[in-house]
């Protein structure tokens, strides 16, 4: 749907084209455990929908321009994209997420039990690799 206003007795619609983004979704790389986030932004401020999908499917309440993984496992590896849409316009981007295990080197040691978190000292989790 457009909006127009009268200026001087004519008819101003603005004109949009089609969708594109200032920042679409980047690939990324965490480690398991680490909570994972994509984004984007389209260059216009208009009413978007957007929908998320992993692997082709979509994933289900994922309708905000940002979609965060918490605690990401190996499962979570994979594309992800978003499609942005509106009245008019429809476009997609995507970004795909590798979780990878624990090396050394790493800098935050966590190992998870449940919802919550405990840090182990580093040469704790030295050893678990």
């Amino acid at each position: 749907m457009r909006f127009g206003f009268l200026l001087n007795c004519l008819l101003v619609i603005p004109a949009y084209g089609a969708l594109e983004f200032l920042f679409p979704p980047k690939d990324q790389e965490v480690v398991v455990g680490q909570t994972a986030s994509f984004g984007i932004i389209p260059r216009e401020q208009r009413e978007f929908k957007f929908q998320w999908s992993k692997d082709g499917s979509s994933i289900p309440e994922t309708t905000n321009d940002q979609i965060l993984l918490r605690h990401a496992g190996f499962a979570d590896s994979g594309l992800y994209s978003v499609t942005v849409s509106d009245a008019e316009f429809s476009a997609s981007a995507a970004a795909r997420l590798l979780v990878r295990p624990v090396q050394a080197g790493d800098v935050d040691f966590y190992l998870f039990q449940t919802s919550q978190s405990r840090q182990l000292p580093r040469s704790t989790c030295e050893s678990l690799i």
